[in-house]
């Protein structure tokens, strides 16, 4: 059986994960990203709660280490 969860729930379910696994103790975030799956998520749910205005500011950081 295929799964019907929305979009939109599943970004709202990891939303809430990351708010509670997270140590905000600053509203200015600086992010690592791969590029992969993961950090885009991590990077979209970040952008939601800064929309929200849970944080200030992202600061995005990718370094091509040209490994693969």
């Amino acid at each position: 059986m295929k799964n019907n969860i929305s979009v939109a729930a599943r970004r709202d379910r990891f939303v809430h994960s990351c708010r509670k696994n997270l140590s905000f103790s600053h509203r200015k975030i600086v992010v690592g990203l791969s590029g992969g799956a993961d950090s885009c998520a991590l990077l979209s749910a970040l952008c939601v709660m800064r929309n929200r205005g849970e944080i200030d500011s992202i600061y995005p950081v990718h370094i091509c280490h040209n490994l693969r």
